[in-house]
């Protein structure tokens, strides 16, 4: 079972964040929730979503700490995606981290705990 799934963001909407101490993006008040991608799931997301963004920050939360607001639900590739039914509290934030272009053009992500268990 996978402990973690991480938001995705641009590092001005990390800033604000941190200052603001909540977070609710455009997609909550327009969809009604965050958006949120498994580990497996970064890359794919960023390049798809991000393209125009030469950085991102990665966001990662424990699903049990985004309670019963965290929601799995089918995307258009049929793929189960975590979505979040409420605003993100800073606290809820584990940790935070940079995700840049590789050489190549495109979004590269790859980590050591996508198996990782506690």
């Amino acid at each position: 079972m996978n402990l973690y799934v991480v938001h995705l963001l641009t590092p001005a909407a990390w800033d604000a964040f941190q200052q603001e101490g909540s977070y609710a993006p455009e997609s909550l008040e327009r969809e009604g929730f965050i958006h949120f991608s498994f580990p497996w799931q970064v890359e794919q997301s960023a390049n798809l979503h991000f393209a125009g963004e030469g950085e991102l920050v990665m966001l990662w939360c424990r699903m049990g700490e985004l309670g019963e607001a965290l929601v799995m639900e089918a995307a258009s590739t049929q793929e189960a995606f975590p979505h979040l039914y409420a605003p993100l509290k800073l606290e809820r934030v584990e940790r935070a981290e940079a995700l840049e272009r590789a050489p190549g053009g495109g979004f590269v992500f790859e980590d050591d705990e996508l198996d990782e268990e506690e």
